[in-house]
């Protein structure tokens, strides 16, 4: 089994409980086609956020969910530094071209 595969299980058997009820979504719809809209910036008002942040916010949310994830594989090991020179030898200091 590939790793795709068993990712692909444990995300289903970790979904399986919260997995909605067949015909749950056409339930939800009629309910809210039957109740009346809520205008969305009065609520948004309410909580003291102006119109231009809620904007700025759903527009960096919206654009966040369209960048790729990071990598889930291992990162490459950084370079080790050098280690200093045994205690009492006498090392002369290095000079760096740049």
């Amino acid at each position: 089994m590939s790793v795709e595969e068993r990712l692909a299980a444990d995300l289903e058997r970790a979904l399986e409980p919260v997995r909605p009820r067949p015909g749950a979504w056409a339930q939800l719809r009629s309910q809210l086609e039957e109740s009346p809209p809520v205008p969305l910036w009065h609520r948004v008002w309410e909580r003291g956020i102006s119109r231009r942040q809620f904007l700025g916010g759903a527009a960096a949310a919206a654009g966040a969910a369209l960048l790729p994830a990071p990598p889930l594989g291992e990162t490459p090991a950084l370079p080790q530094p050098e280690p200093p020179p045994p205690w009492g030898v006498w090392a002369p200091p290095r000079r760096v071209m740049g």
